[in-house]
């Protein structure tokens, strides 16, 4: 897998889903839009000359490193059905992160959260619908380097398709 950063646009949902799946190679797609670049990571190419590659970051056991999480905090309805987490409950969506981080390969150190819904706009089809869209930031300690890669390769969470799920660590200056 590799990670690309594409210029960042103030697009709707769609339209950035749309232009990643055109210029994007390989049976894996993993996206996110943050404030600076729209992220890619793919087991293809980004075939789109304003993309640049952005080299892997190394880490193990131990490390303590920064991190984003753009995710679709989601819980199950009183029938079973899944329902996006309400924007303003921020104790849910910590509860969220912290009953999968372990299985993810981290413990959280400490966190930022910023949630809000992402509008996707399917005007050819007449469809609108917003999709939750949770920013996790803040700094993670490694517990199983191998889990946290599995995890960064998959993708976490629900609405992967939609831009989410995408874990982005770096080291701590």
């Amino acid at each position: 897998m590799r990670d690309y950063a594409l210029p960042p646009t103030k697009a709707d949902g769609y339209r950035i889903h749309q232009a990643v799946y055109a210029i994007t190679s390989g049976s894996r797609i993993i996206y996110a839009r943050t404030p600076d670049a729209v992220l890619v990571r793919t087991d293809g190419e980004v075939m789109e000359p304003s993309a640049r590659e952005v080299p892997p970051v190394a880490f193990s056991n131990g490390d303590r490193l920064r991190f984003t999480l753009v995710a679709a905090v989601t819980k199950r309805d009183p029938t079973g059905r899944r329902a996006f987490v309400p924007s303003a409950d921020l104790a849910a969506r910590r509860d969220w992160l912290a009953k999968r981080a372990a299985g993810w390969g981290f413990e959280i150190v400490s966190m930022d959260i910023r949630a809000e819904k992402e509008l996707f706009d399917k005007r050819n089809e007449g469809k609108r619908f917003a999709v939750d869209r949770t920013v996790f930031t803040g700094v993670i300690r490694v517990i199983d380097a191998n889990a946290l890669r599995e995890a960064m390769r998959r993708g976490v969470g629900w609405c992967k398709f939609m831009g989410r799920g995408l874990i982005v660590v770096g080291r701590l200056d």
